[in-house]
């Protein structure tokens, strides 16, 4: 083999090396704004569930039979 194949092999092996160490860490390989704006978002949408209170509904078919009777008179 020539002495350019054994380079181009060995930065091959480099580059996969350093993707599978990236992959496993779970960071993207480049940064990119989609994912800045990603990472906005999720926090824009955590504050707003943060804010939010959620009331369960506690209305029974007797409460809403004499809404009824009340509208229909």
């Amino acid at each position: 083999m020539k002495k350019n194949t054994w380079i181009y092999i060995a930065i091959a092996a480099a580059a996969y090396w350093y993707w599978m160490k990236r992959k496993k860490d779970g960071k993207p390989l480049l940064p990119s704004p989609v994912s800045d704006a990603s990472n906005t978002a999720r926090t824009l949408v955590a504050d707003a569930i943060d804010q939010t209170t959620f009331t369960p509904d506690t209305t029974t078919f007797k409460d809403l039979y004499k809404q009824d009777i009340k509208a229909c008179k």
